[in-house]
């Protein structure tokens, strides 16, 4: 689905902004790649609703239960808006692109606590984790910033999303 409204949104303007094209499909990937377990996670959820409170409703560190809760359920509906939106990216749609803009900063903070969550949960040998989870965030958090910084850039908002681009 998302193959077929980038070729046809990159055909609008063939064999210009080859790069930022480039670039925007890769966001794009990137963005479906590393929020597809919140849409797995919402099917779990419907098979499992018992054990979501079980699961999430639980004190961790100086994190209280609502806070983990609240932070499961915000993490996996910001990452199925960023997929949804990456449809509206893939057409070239400025209101997409604001979207993303928005809620990168939120599921970076969201990713943020539920590192700490995890860090907090553990009964084991800290050193080695304390070092993989930071890493990973990071990691997990520069990807977001590099993303974030692309759809900011002027060059690429005059130039993907201008005005009757992609349509």
């Amino acid at each position: 689905m998302h193959a077929i409204n980038l070729n046809k949104s990159y055909s609008y303007d063939k064999g210009k902004l080859r790069a930022q094209k480039i670039a925007n499909a890769i966001c794009i990937y990137i963005i479906i790649t590393m929020n597809f377990t919140s849409i797995l996670t919402l099917g779990w959820c419907f098979a499992n609703a018992d054990k979501i409170f079980e699961n999430n409703y639980v004190d961790k560190w100086f994190f209280p239960a609502f806070v983990t809760l609240s932070n499961f359920f915000i993490s996996n509906i910001l990452g199925i808006i960023a997929i949804s939106v990456c449809l509206g990216l893939s057409r070239r749609q400025e209101a997409s692109r604001k979207i993303i803009i928005y809620i990168i900063p939120l599921i970076c903070f969201s990713e943020l606590l539920t590192s700490l969550e995890e860090l907090a949960d553990l009964h084991c040998d800290l050193n080695n984790y304390i070092k993989i989870s930071l890493i990973t965030s990071i990691i997990y958090i520069t990807v977001y910033a590099s993303i974030y910084v692309f759809y900011t850039r002027k060059n690429v908002i005059n130039g993907l999303f201008e005005k009757g681009a992609g349509r």
